[in-house]
């Protein structure tokens, strides 16, 4: 069997590691940057859910005031019928 080897110049060698190296360097980079990006959009996506948190209670206990409200109304009518129940029990006379 016969080996092939290829002479390759050390300089060579050192420069394609010094361009594998700065590429590293520069994916590093980015990478952080896209990071910090990333927490920026987390941030601002809390900051945006505490205000519709908000108004997701506010519209809760407006609910709950409608309902209590139309069972106060459902009972005020109850008391009318009865009333007019017992006032039509009395007759005016002229």
């Amino acid at each position: 069997m016969k080996c092939l080897t290829r002479s390759v110049r050390p300089s060579v060698i050192t420069e394609q590691i010094q361009t594998v190296s700065e590429q590293s360097q520069s994916i590093t980079l980015e990478t952080s940057t896209m990071a910090e990006a990333l927490q920026d959009i987390s941030s601002v996506s809390v900051e945006a859910s505490s205000p519709t948190q908000n108004v997701a209670a506010a519209a809760q206990q407006t609910l709950a005031s409608m309902e209590e409200i139309a069972s106060y109304a459902g009972s005020l009518a109850t008391m009318a019928e009865d009333l007019q129940a017992l006032t039509g029990k009395f007759k005016l006379y002229k």
